[in-house]
């Protein structure tokens, strides 16, 4: 079985555990397909649940075509910090979630932990399914992934990055306090052009460059306001912290 096909299996079960999920937890939930690498990777971020909050529910991209980690600004800077960052020459990343329904944020709150219970032997298996021997390296984005990874010794320390959703931006300025004066020269020297041929880069693989959501001439939607660039500078800090942690190493 080749990985693609190893993967669309996977995926099945991904869908079968949400209907599981609405069925046993009268809950509603949709499941998010992810950007699907093309073999194991070296590096697997992962996120707690697709949101179909307010940006979900303005989504112009075709659902036959659609895919998580797609849906706003704050998305493709962590595509693109991950790339520019994290990843050296010729390495790879996956990002995905704990759990894969996609769900409203006030009910995400709710039996999140007998969610989380319930996705994590998949979890296991996708990871197992991501992983290289020895050298593939996971990070949580954000605190409620990391506390409940830390119980499941998949690596010898769960390290977490800053979350993107904008429910988390009132910690970017606090993340990047220590390096006030880096921070300035960071944001000014960032290359918007390079920023907007990320986004096109990553949608191409997708089979999804007919939706482009950047555009620097555009709205606020599409502007790397002050904020969001501190949440790129605390991903670029983080990410050259992490680059070569072998506690992060995947034990699976």
């Amino acid at each position: 079985m080749t990985f693609s096909e190893a993967y669309a299996a996977l995926e099945r079960k991904f869908q079968e555990q949400v209907e599981a999920d609405n069925s046993e937890l009268g809950i509603e939930s949709s499941y998010a397909h992810n950007f699907i690498p093309p073999g194991p990777v070296d590096y697997v971020l992962i996120a707690m649940e697709p949101s179909t909050g307010v940006q979900g529910q303005n989504r112009k991209v075709p659902p036959q075509i659609a895919r998580n980690f797609s849906w706003s600004v704050e998305d493709f800077i962590l595509h693109y910090c991950t790339r520019e960052y994290l990843c050296g020459d010729g390495e790879t990343y996956h990002l995905t979630d704990l759990a894969k329904g996609g769900m409203t944020i006030r009910l995400a709150d709710k039996q999140r932990e007998r969610r989380y219970e319930s996705w994590y032997p998949l979890l296991e298996e996708e990871l197992r399914l991501l992983n290289k021997p020895g050298k593939t390296r996971l990070i949580t984005i954000g605190n409620v992934v990391a506390d409940f990874l830390k119980r499941k010794a998949l690596c010898r320390r769960v390290e977490k990055i800053l979350h993107y959703s904008r429910n988390a931006a009132s910690h970017r300025d606090r993340a990047i306090q220590p390096w006030r004066e880096q921070f300035e020269e960071f944001s000014e020297s960032l290359d918007l052009d390079a920023f907007g041929r990320s986004i096109a880069d990553v949608l191409n693989d997708a089979d999804m460059n007919c939706y482009i959501p950047y555009r620097p001439e555009g709205g606020t939607e599409y502007k790397l306001t002050e904020s969001r660039r501190k949440l790129m500078f605390h991903y670029k800090n983080r990410f050259n912290e992490l680059q070569d942690s072998r506690d992060i190493v995947l034990n699976v």
